[in-house]
């Protein structure tokens, strides 16, 4: 079967699909980066004909040249191919939180706290950046990304950790989104979002919150049946501890994640250096290192996909003190 060609670009397989976009595995044809696999994400025909959305995932590409960081995916080019819009990106080896989380999960195997710190602490870091990103001429752009989920985030084979998908990242944007379900998941919108006010950086230090909350005990910490019954939770902002799910968490880092997800935007934790330092500092110490977690990933180095042996594996490897179950 020939394989497709887009622009400079032979299309090799699906990857997957998004709210606005479809993602290929690709190989750049020509020029300096002849060969180089990449991530393809193209606008579906359906979406390029509501210009609200095109003007999102446009929106995204051109953010991308202010957001080159070693915790954010690095966008290689952007453009338009015979009208069809599209973003190459660099290709991640490794797994999406979603599916790290969804297979400890499938093997009871509790995802060490303190590795969950360290991936939280990465992510911030990259966060950090969009957020205090400047244009060339010194004016502060404003980038809250709005969608942090499991799902956009990556950690490679070489342990590298990275936040990516900035379509959504656009004050105000996700208020128009929740509405037809492109703006992420209603699990982790602040209570911000919600009411369609103004976002800020603290709103993307709540859905790093419920992200770290969901990696310490496999649940999310506002659940209903429903998103209209998620976001009412949200709203009431009232829910339990994770030592509550999970006896080996630290109860000062029930106090960290709790205050990542108060209701009221000011009242949670902030500038993002500051809370890195929490994570990082007394009594929370002895954090995996980033040597450990890079050790810790060469056990997959295999081209085999993600199972439970090696799961388990890397999971110990990472892991300092044993993790206790999670109830």
């Amino acid at each position: 079967m020939a394989l497709e060609v887009f622009g400079n670009y032979v299309v090799e397989r699906h990857l997957g699909r998004g709210g606005m976009a479809d993602v290929h595995l690709a190989r750049v044809r020509t020029g300096a980066r002849a060969g180089t696999a990449v991530a393809l994400k193209r606008l579906r025909p359906e979406v390029a004909n509501h210009p609200e959305y095109a003007d999102l995932f446009v929106g995204e590409a051109d953010l991308s040249r202010y957001l080159k960081h070693p915790n954010i995916i690095e966008v290689i080019e952007a453009g338009s191919v015979d009208e069809v819009t599209y973003i190459a990106m660099e290709l991640m080896d490794g797994w999406d939180l979603h599916t790290l989380l969804r297979a400890a999960q499938q093997r009871r195997i509790a995802v060490p706290w303190r590795l969950g710190c360290h991936i939280a602490q990465m992510v911030g870091q990259g966060l950090h950046f969009a957020h205090t990103a400047k244009t060339a001429t010194g004016t502060p752009m404003g980038i809250v990304h709005c969608d942090v989920t499991p799902a956009n985030i990556f950690i490679t084979r070489d342990g590298r950790v990275k936040i990516g998908d900035f379509g959504v990242a656009f004050t105000g944007a996700t208020g128009r989104a929740l509405e037809v379900g492109l703006a992420g998941q209603p699990h982790y919108f602040a209570p911000e979002q919600i009411l369609a006010e103004p976002a800020t950086p603290a709103t993307d230090v709540f859905a790093l919150g419920v992200v770290l909350y969901e990696m310490l005990t496999w649940k999310r910490p506002f659940e209903g049946a429903g998103a209209r019954a998620i976001c009412r939770r949200i709203l009431r902002g009232r829910t339990s501890p994770p030592s509550r799910h999970r006896h080996d968490v630290p109860h000062e880092l029930d106090a960290l994640v709790l205050s990542c997800l108060r209701r009221r935007a000011a009242t949670r934790p902030g500038p993002w250096a500051r809370l890195c330092s929490r994570i990082w500092g007394p009594p929370l110490r002895r954090l995996p290192t980033a040597q450990s977690l890079v050790d810790a990933l060469r056990t997959f180095a295999a081209p085999a996909p993600l199972g439970p042996d090696n799961l388990q594996h890397y999971l110990q490897r990472v892991n300092i003190d044993a993790p206790a179950p999670v109830a």
